[in-house]
């Protein structure tokens, strides 16, 4: 066999191995998801899932105020301005907020 005839068999048999590896790979990736401790991201996600539920059980407004705070990081300035409420009066809401949050919170961890 001549050298430009062996190229493009070594070439194939080349991309072949990785496609066997990679699947290989992908394979037991899968496989060892079922028995691996969960990750920092699982605990990240039920955490979240944990805290969404706990204001789902607050008043609309409140978790309203709390989502504008914490969730999409607005300002007490910028939200009392939106909502035409003084800062004060924003803050009290927040507070008590906070407070009820962290009751259902405890209630939940119990």
């Amino acid at each position: 066999m001549a050298v430009d005839e062996i190229r493009p068999w070594l070439f194939r048999v080349g991309i072949n191995r990785y496609f066997n590896l990679y699947n290989q790979t992908k394979r037991r990736k899968r496989i060892l998801k079922h028995y691996v401790q969960p990750t920092e991201e699982a605990i990240w996600q039920e955490a979240d899932d944990t805290l969404y539920d706990a204001l789902l059980q607050l008043p609309l407004t409140t978790a309203t105020l709390l989502a504008m705070t914490y969730i999409e990081g607005r300002s007490i300035k910028e939200i009392s301005f939106l909502l035409n409420r003084p800062e004060d009066s924003f803050k009290a809401s927040l507070y008590r907020g906070r407070k009820q949050l962290k009751t259902i919170l405890k209630e939940t961890e119990q």
